[in-house]
C-alpha cells in the first residue's frame, strides 16, 4: 500500500525562521486529516510531503506518483477546461500532432501520452461533466461545474497518493458533498491527506495528525473522535500542571519550614551548649556535626525541590501554549424592533432579474439568520441589498439598518494602507481612547507593536481577528452585523472562539456560511434560502 515518510524534517526561511524542526511521521493508506494553528506549517509540510519543497534538513520517501491539489478556486480567469485539468500544455501538443502539424517540442511535451484524451474524458465523466468541449472557456462554467472540473485533475492518472489543501474553502454546499464524494472514490486506490479546518470534511478521515509547536501526533478515528480526546487530554494536561505546581510550591515552604526550624535549634543547642562549660574542642566538634546535618537536610530538599521542578517542565510541554485571543463584541445600544424590511425584492446584476421569486422578509433586533443558497444565488449581493449598496430593481425596502457592519468576504469595512490601530480609531470616531483599543486589541493578540502593522501585510487569520478588533473598537456595537463566510480563513481554534463569542453577541446577526456547525454553534432562529 502507499505511504509517504518523512523523517527528522525540519524547514527554515531564507530570514532564519525555523517553521518546522525534526518532524518525523508516516501516513499511510485511507484518508488522513492534517490540522493545526494557522501557521504552524501544514501547507510547507503538505508540500514537502508532495515532493513540491525541499526541506532545509531530513528525509522524504514517497511513491512515484503523487498529487498535491492546493485550494479550489471558483475564480478560473482566462483558462479553459483543460487549463483547470492542469495539462492544457500536453493536451494542445496531442492536438497538434494529430491534425499534423505538430513539431519536434510537442513530441517531447506529450512524452508518448497518447491516451491523454481518452483519460481526460473519463476523468471528467467520472465528476458529471460528460460531452464538454475542453477548450470551453472556463469562465463560462458555473461555479459548481469548475469544481467539478477541478476535482477531475484527481482522476487523469493513477495517482498513488493525493494531497488536498483546503478543498472546501469558498465552496457551497453541492461543492462540498462534491469534495466528499470525489476523496471517498480516489481513497479506494490511493491514499489521500486532507489540510483542511472543515469539521464536516474531518468527519470522512481514519485518521487526523495534528501539527504544533511540540511536533506531529496521531489520533485514530474522525473529527468527532478527536475532538473528544483531544479536550479529555488538554484537562487532563492542565490538571496535571496545576497539580505539579502546587506540588512544587508546596516542597518548597516546606524545605523553608524544615530548614528554618533546624537552624533555629542549632542556634539554641549552640547556646546552651557554650552556657554549660563544655570543652572549646568539643564545642567546635558539635558544631561541625550540626553543620553537616543542616547541609544534608538542605541538599535532600534541594533535590526534591529540583525532581519538582523538571516534574513540572514536563507537565509544561504537555500543555500547547494557548494565544489569549478573545472576541469580545460590545453591546449594542437601544434600536426599535424592526431593523430591516422589504416587500417583493429583486436585483439584476447581469441586467435581468436573479431571483425567480422575489424576496419578502424583514429583521428585527436579536434576530439570528443564515442566508443559503448556491455560489452565485446572491447572498452576498442580498446583504449589499441590506446596507444600502445595491439598489433593487422591484419592490420596495421599508427599513435600512442605521447601524451596520458587512464584515464581507473582502473586509471592504478596512482601510487595507492603514494600521490595524488607524483604522480603529477612525471606526471608533476617535471617541475610545487610543490606550482602550490598544487593550481591546491586545486581547485579540495584537501585544504592543503589532497593532501597528499594515493591514495588506496581515495573513488570513490575522485580518480576521484584525477585523474583528476594529468591531470591538466601536464606542457601541452596530445594530445589524452581517457576517460573510467569517470561517473560511480560521483555523479550528479561531472558529471556535468566534462562535463562542458570536453567542454573546446582543445585536442582530445575519451569516453567510457554507461551515453547519458553525451556524449551529450561533443558535440560528431563521433562514433565507436563495
Amino acid at each position: 500500500m502507499p505511504c509517504i515518510s518523512l523523517s527528522n524534517i525540519s524547514y527554515t526561511f531564507p530570514n532564519g525562521f525555523n517553521l518546522l524542526k525534526d518532524i518525523s511521521v508516516s501516513f499511510g493508506s485511507g484518508i488522513s486529516g492534517l490540522i493545526g494553528v494557522n501557521g504552524c506549517g501544514k501547507s510547507t509540510l503538505s508540500k514537502i510531503a508532495a515532493g513540491i519543497l525541499q526541506p532545509s534538513s531530513g528525509s522524504v520517501s514517497k511513491p512515484q506518483i503523487v498529487k498535491y491539489l492546493p485550494q479550489i478556486s471558483i475564480s478560473p480567469g482566462d483558462k479553459t477546461i483543460v487549463d483547470l485539468l492542469d495539462i492544457g500544455e500536453k493536451f494542445r501538443a496531442f492536438k497538434r500532432i494529430s491534425a499534423g502539424f505538430g513539431d519536434e517540442n510537442d513530441f517531447k511535451i506529450l512524452d508518448d501520452d497518447w491516451s491523454i484524451e481518452e483519460r481526460i474524458n473519463r476523468a471528467l465523466n467520472k465528476t458529471g461533466l460528460k460531452g464538454f468541449d475542453l477548450n470551453t472557456p472556463a469562465i463560462n462554467l458555473s461555479g459548481g461545474e469548475i469544481v467539478r472540473t477541478t476535482l477531475a485533475t484527481l482522476f487523469t492518472q493513477n495517482y498513488e497518493f493525493v494531497i488536498l489543501d483546503e478543498p472546501t474553502n469558498h465552496l457551497d454546499k453541492n461543492g462540498r458533498e462534491l469534495v466528499v464524494e470525489t476523496i471517498n472514490i480516489i481513497s479506494r486506490s490511493a491514499g489521500v491527506i486532507i489540510v483542511s479546518h472543515d469539521r464536516q470534511l474531518l468527519r470522512q478521515v481514519n485518521r487526523i495528525f495534528e501539527l504544533s509547536n511540540l511536533g506531529i501526533k496521531v489520533f485514530g478515528g474522525n473529527y468527532d473522535l478527536y475532538h473528544e480526546i483531544r479536550t479529555a487530554e488538554i484537562e487532563a494536561a492542565q490538571v496535571n500542571l496545576m497539580e505539579t505546581q502546587k506540588e512544587l510550591k508546596t516542597k518548597i515552604r516546606k524545605s523553608h519550614e524544615v530548614i528554618g526550624d533546624q537552624l533555629k535549634r542549632t542556634k539554641v543547642a549552640s547556646k546552651t551548649k557554650r552556657d554549660s562549660g563544655i570543652p572549646t574542642i568539643m564545642l567546635d566538634k558539635l558544631k561541625d556535626t550540626g553543620e553537616k546535618s543542616l547541609k544534608r537536610t538542605i541538599e535532600t530538599h534541594n533535590k526534591r525541590i529540583e525532581e519538582s521542578r523538571e516534574k513540572l517542565l514536563d507537565a509544561k510541554k504537555n500543555v500547547v501554549p494557548d494565544k489569549k485571543v478573545k472576541f469580545d463584541f460590545r453591546e449594542g445600544g437601544s434600536h426599535s424592533s424592526t431593523l430591516f424590511a422589504c416587500t417583493e425584492i429583486n436585483i439584476a446584476p447581469g441586467g435581468k432579474p436573479l431571483w425567480l421569486n422575489p424576496l419578502t422578509f424583514s429583521i428585527s433586533k436579536n434576530d439570528r439568520i443564515r442566508i443559503t443558497g448556491l455560489n452565485g444565488s446572491g447572498k452576498s449581493s442580498l446583504c449589499r441589498v441590506i446596507t444600502g449598496e445595491l439598489p433593487i430593481i422591484t419592490g420596495e425596502v421599508t427599513h435600512l439598518p442605521k447601524q451596520v457592519i458587512n464584515f464581507d468576504q473582502t473586509l471592504s469595512f478596512l482601510d487595507l494602507n492603514k494600521t490595524i490601530l488607524e483604522n480603529a480609531l477612525e471606526k471608533g470616531n476617535f471617541i475610545v481612547s487610543e490606550t482602550e483599543i490598544r487593550i481591546r486589541l491586545g486581547r485579540l493578540g495584537f501585544y504592543g507593536d503589532d497593532c501597528k502593522k499594515t493591514v495588506s501585510s496581515l495573513s488570513g487569520g490575522e485580518l480576521i481577528r484584525a477585523a474583528v478588533g476594529v468591531l470591538v473598537s466601536m464606542p457601541e456595537a452596530p445594530s445589524l452585523l452581517i457576517l460573510d463566510e467569517p470561517t473560511n480563513n480560521l483555523d479550528l481554534k479561531g472558529i471556535e472562539m468566534l462562535s463562542t463569542s458570536l453567542r454573546n453577541f446582543r445585536s442582530a446577526l445575519l451569516v453567510i456560511t457554507h461551515d453547519d456547525d458553525f451556524a449551529n454553534d450561533l443558535g440560528i432562529t431563521a433562514e433565507i434560502r436563495l
